[in-house]
């Protein structure tokens, strides 16, 4: 498994009930935003995570999404968006 730190920029889809999401993330040394999916509760614009997971393939969407195993939550950012 690998780590990445990164910020959450968008909420694609997230499962109040069990905390299942799709989120979008801005990740160092990565040009666009990525993929994360995986049990984020409570997890908002502007935080910033460390996760720990594998990139797979996604069958339908053809994308490889990050998927999370485990997660450490650094705190929140202001966008100014």
């Amino acid at each position: 498994m690998e780590k990445i730190k990164c910020t959450i920029e968008r909420i694609t889809f997230q499962n109040p009930e069990n905390g299942y999401s799709v989120l979008q993330a801005t990740i160092k040394g990565y040009r666009d935003e990525q993929t994360l999916v995986g049990t984020f509760h409570e997890v908002t614009v502007g935080t910033v995570l460390t996760v720990e997971g594998t990139w797979r393939v996604d069958k339908r969407y053809g994308r490889a999404p990050w998927r999370s195993h485990s997660l450490r939550f650094w705190g929140r950012v202001s966008l100014g968006k």
